[in-house]
């Protein structure tokens, strides 16, 4: 069995802690989103069957044209973020 290299044993430990990380602000997140708008967040839920993927798809940019549905929040737009997903639901992708 070859040596554990400790570099690469370092980089593997500082990635499962930015995992863990990760893991704990999108379910805090995901919960901070059911209280303020549980419609979205059920919608979110339903459309990629999870939370995680939900809140990782709003940070998506769909093209270079576009703006990231987070963004769309964050400007008050949330009927916009509604309807991707229904559109996203109905089969029409972007």
């Amino acid at each position: 069995m070859p040596a554990v290299n400790a570099e690469l044993a370092a980089i593997a430990a500082a990635l499962m802690t930015a995992r863990r990380r990760d893991e704990q602000t999108l379910e805090s997140t995901f919960s901070a989103l059911k209280r303020a708008d549980p419609e979205l967040a059920k919608a979110l839920v339903e459309t990629f069957g999870d939370s995680d993927l939900g809140l990782r798809w709003l940070l998506q940019n769909p093209s270079s044209r576009e703006a990231a549905p987070c963004d769309l929040l964050a400007k008050g737009d949330r009927e916009a973020v509604l309807l991707w997903l229904k559109m996203i639901d109905y089969g029409v992708y972007f």
